[in-house]
């Protein structure tokens, strides 16, 4: 998908003073450079047929007017995200729509925050908040100049924008940190991601904020009972990656003055996953991963045997095999395959009782009959212990 029908060149010069107008934002928050990209958004948008790319446009529209207006300071983190929108425009141009809900949702966090003068004063802006609901109910949510009030909940506003600006940049390491490690779950949870979701619960708490620091908890408690066990389930790894993202929910509700609650499909997840017996999981994943292994294993032991029999006195190959029989060896005995280690341990018995420096190629015959033997067990539907 292209973003605009022109030619290329006319593309490559549109790209250009797009990447120029960002850099001034980013360097000097040019207002003038961030008019201009909201002007060039709105028209980015109009000419999208997808609606993500639709959205994503017409929202950084109302981001880069508030930018405008300066109604968005451009801290570090909002720096962060304008860098990231022409990361954005980049891969859009490629047709890659991935990477857009983050940065959509970063962008409706500064934007939740930004309250345009009027409507006809930052039109992009005041649309997206009504289409977004960020539109702040009667009566003011401030009192006395002195205290935020949300829903029943009654905050200092100093205490506000702190917890809002410390929760922001934890739940955004969070979702990163889950996101990057569900790609790998071979690998254990990192015990930053933990310390994350620690300090949401107990900041969350400190301001009242009892929904989402319970729901934080949650999260914490699922993290530690799981971290140990490697490799995760995927789909434990997308309930843990949905949580971090409501959780980023939340707070951009809470931003613009409405106290929600989380999912609570995701919330009862949390708990079963805190409460999951380990002692009957981690034997089931052992024996998933030995499986996954004992293909490739079968095919580095099927080259072997079959260079030692053109050359029985190949020690090296010999060497080989009985290397390659032990590692699976001790895959099936964590894995609990018990058939499996039964055979594959006969075979190894077989070899060690032939004289190596005597062999001929006749006598190993049954070494390659017993293991093809054994590759049809493993190739069979069920492979369990008994």
């Amino acid at each position: 998908m292209q973003i605009q029908a022109s030619p290329h060149l006319e593309q490559a010069a549109t790209r250009a003073l797009f990447d120029r107008h960002v850099l001034d934002v980013i360097r000097s928050g040019d207002a003038l450079a961030a008019q201009s990209l909201s002007a060039m958004s709105l028209g980015f948008a109009s000419a999208q047929s997808v609606e993500e790319s639709r959205v994503f446009w017409q929202v950084g529209a109302a981001y880069f007017e508030a930018i405008a207006l300066g109604l968005c300071p451009l801290t570090v983190d909002a720096k962060r995200t304008t860098g990231q929108i022409l990361l954005q425009y980049r891969a859009l141009q490629s047709g890659d729509l991935s990477g857009l809900k983050p940065v959509v949702q970063e962008m409706v966090f500064y934007c939740a925050q930004a309250e345009p003068p009027s409507a006809q004063a930052a039109p992009s802006l005041s649309a997206m908040r009504d289409t977004f609901g960020l539109v702040k109910p009667p009566p003011p949510q401030v009192e006395e100049d002195q205290f935020k009030v949300i829903g029943d909940l009654r905050i200092g506003v100093a205490a506000f924008n702190i917890f809002l600006n410390e929760a922001d940049e934890w739940s955004r390491h969070l979702v990163t940190e889950l996101n990057e490690w569900s790609l790998e779950l071979d690998s254990p949870l990192l015990d930053n991601t933990v310390v994350w979701a620690r300090a949401l619960s107990i900041r969350s708490g400190d301001v009242g904020f009892t929904a989402l620091a319970d729901f934080a908890a949650s999260l914490l408690k699922a993290l530690q009972h799981l971290q140990g066990l490697v490799p995760c389930d995927p789909a434990h790894a997308r309930v843990f990656v949905q949580s971090a993202e409501d959780i980023r929910r939340l707070l951009h509700q809470f931003a613009a003055g409405f106290l929600k609650t989380p999912d609570a499909s995701l919330l009862a997840s949390l708990q079963a996953l805190a409460t999951l017996d380990l002692a009957t999981l981690a034997p089931a994943k052992a024996l998933k991963l030995f499986q996954a292994e004992s293909v490739a294993l079968m095919a580095q032991l099927g080259g072997a045997l079959r260079q030692w029999s053109a050359r029985p006195e190949n020690l090296g190959a010999r060497a080989e095999v009985l290397r390659i029989l032990n590692v699976f060896l001790a895959g099936a005995q964590q894995g609990g395959a018990q058939l499996l280690w039964t055979q594959a341990d006969a075979l190894r018995e077989v070899i060690v009782m032939l004289d190596a420096e005597t062999l001929t190629a006749a006598q190993m015959a049954p070494l390659l009959v017993h293991f093809e033997s054994l590759k049809r067990a493993i190739d069979a539907p069920v492979t369990q212990s008994t």
